[in-house]
């Protein structure tokens, strides 16, 4: 910056827009950044666009809803929200018609995950037992069923049940050869029919127990190379190839526990992505690759091995595919884990971290905003400036940061794609919205520049005019300004010299007056610029604009100073 003189008039203006920047202080941080930046996404240079709001959508929860999770089956896209009565439901997201999963009790109503099969039912773990849903009807996979039924050679016939049949099911009975299991079906798909077992004999109809080699109970659940990997404390189950039901080994099913002193307690959560079945502890991160199956002896064997150390997650909703890298939330900071390398990377929000309600509530996803692939935390914030919680998102495109709130009482956001694009829904626990939907409704929107020295932090400046331009919507709206400094903020009116004047036949001035029998002003839409007188002073000087505008864009941030005393 060329040298300035005392007395001088000086103007400053913002418009390579950068992101949030919370770990240094507002004097500190880089000329474009902001110390604050809310419902204002910094798409590029003299382009901040402000976000959509929620739309609600009608769905409601007689309880609490604690988890969310998407599923596709046959071709139609569902959020499934499980809530603390035990109770569970479908949302079909093309039209949110409800479809009740499972009646209150059913489920524990505090530990479900859920992953999709195909795209022919959803895989459902909880402390209650294992289940599958197929949009239709809650089949429960483990747990004892009778049926009455007879064996002829290798086929079973069953001509009544109490439950479900699925294959990997131990058969008992009298007269039923030991270590005789169901291994496929003839006629039958569940209920009575035929059905193939692995020992020929011949019973006649009796009563007989069939017992699932399925875990009863687990905590995580994930789709992985054809089979389901269920994890419970710190042993993780797997299915036999293309089979979500049998887990025998003799089909090469099993399970085995996770023994290494780098996973200090539980495994937290199971996803698949990038071609690894990822296993997220505490403070770890191991990965399962390069699963096959052996001739002699016939097994099923694969690589597991400890990626990261001193990284992982108390959140397991927290844990994240974007792009390439694997997200998760800690106390901490988010962190990434892209090949082999785990990386921190919200540096920039650091000074968000102490205000966080919970370090247990994070939840996230991916959601297009205003045509942008990008990344989103959602978590409960203690607002330094109210003291109240309120939900929040920081949301992560372009190596930026900015925080978006749709909805103070937001509990939890899970992602689902549809039509091709990825869209965020939430609930705060009895109500179900899409974020990031509406661009007609009014939301907060907050932009706190960085406190410059204009280059000498040795000179107090005075403050004479600020000024902003931006591109207005259909619908004109307005902005509130405060003229900040190091030592106070002072309020600032910012007035539209993009005004609309009415002229009769005789070309003279017409005057619209309201109720209050004040003049009106009509304002243009698409470019205007606002500008106002202020005062302030201070040796930095910066600017606090709010406005609640939908569909605004703001082009550039103006100030225009002159230098006073040095020292």
């Amino acid at each position: 910056m060329a040298a300035q003189k005392q007395g001088e008039k000086y103007n400053h203006a913002l418009r390579d827009f950068g992101g949030i920047n919370t770990q240094a202080s507002r004097q500190a941080i880089d000329d474009q950044e902001f110390s604050w930046l809310e419902n204002m996404m910094p798409v590029g240079h003299g382009n901040l666009i402000s976000v959509p709001g929620p739309t609600l959508t009608g769905v409601t929860f007689a309880s609490n809803c604690y988890y969310m999770k998407s599923a596709n089956i046959a071709n139609v896209n569902y959020m499934f929200c499980f809530c603390v009565d035990g109770s569970a439901y479908q949302i079909n997201l093309s039209n949110y018609a409800k479809t009740t999963v499972a009646v209150p009790g059913t489920f524990s109503g505090a530990n479900s995950q859920l992953d999709q099969w195909k795209n022919d039912l959803i895989v459902i773990i909880d402390n209650s037992g294992y289940y599958a849903w197929d949009a239709v009807s809650l089949s429960k996979i483990t747990g004892t069923v009778t049926v009455t039924a007879s064996i002829a050679g290798t086929t079973l016939t069953v001509t009544a049940t109490s439950g479900v049949v699925s294959i990997g099911q131990t058969v008992s009975g009298a007269g039923v050869s030991v270590n005789t299991i169901i291994t496929g079906f003839i006629g039958g798909t569940g209920g009575t029919g035929t059905y193939t077992v692995n020992n020929t004999q011949t019973v006649g109809s009796e009563s007989m127990t069939l017992v699932s080699a399925a875990p009863s109970v687990g905590t995580c659940i994930a789709v992985y190379q054809s089979r389901v990997w269920i994890s419970n404390n710190r042993t993780i189950s797997f299915s036999a190839p293309g089979s979500y039901t049998d887990f025998t080994t003799t089909d090469l099913g099993g399970s085995f526990i996770m023994t290494d002193s780098t996973l200090h307690s539980s495994v937290i959560q199971l996803i698949s992505t990038n071609g690894f079945l990822y296993i997220v502890g505490l403070d770890s991160v191991n990965v399962v690759s390069d699963v096959r199956t052996t001739i002699s002896p016939a097994a099923t064997v694969f690589s597991n091995i400890n990626l990261v150390t001193t990284a992982g997650t108390a959140s397991p909703g927290s844990v994240v595919p974007y792009y390439r890298t694997l997200w998760m939330a800690t106390p901490y900071g988010f962190y990434g884990i892209t090949g082999s390398t785990a990386q921190k990377g919200s540096d920039k929000l650091d000074g968000i971290f102490p205000s966080i309600a919970s370090a247990t509530s994070f939840s996230s996803g991916v959601v297009v905003i205003n045509k942008i692939l990008c990344l989103a935390f959602m978590f409960g914030y203690v607002d330094p400036s109210t003291g109240g919680t309120r939900t929040i998102l920081t949301i992560f495109f372009n190596k930026k940061w900015f925080v978006a709130s749709q909805g103070d009482a937001l509990t939890q956001c899970a992602t689902c794609t549809v039509g091709g694009t990825q869209n965020l829904y939430a609930t705060d626990g009895s109500k179900f919205y899409k974020l990031f939907a509406d661009s007609t409704v009014a939301i907060n929107q907050t932009l706190k520049s960085k406190l410059w020295d204009m280059g000498d932090s040795l000179t107090d400046k005075q403050v004479l005019k600020i000024g902003v331009e931006s591109i207005m919507p259909t619908v004109a709206g307005a902005f509130n300004a405060t003229v900040d400094t190091e030592l106070s903020s002072a309020p600032t009116s910012l007035v539209s010299v993009s005004v609309a004047t009415w002229l009769n036949n005789a070309g003279s001035l017409v005057s619209w007056i309201n109720n209050a029998s004040a003049t009106v002003s009509w304002e243009a839409s698409g470019y205007i610029w606002f500008r106002g007188d202020a005062s302030n002073f201070g040796k930095y000087i910066g600017l606090t604009i709010t406005s609640n505008t939908p569909g605004l864009t703001i082009m550039a941030e103006q100030i225009q100073y002159e230098l006073r005393a040095r020292w």
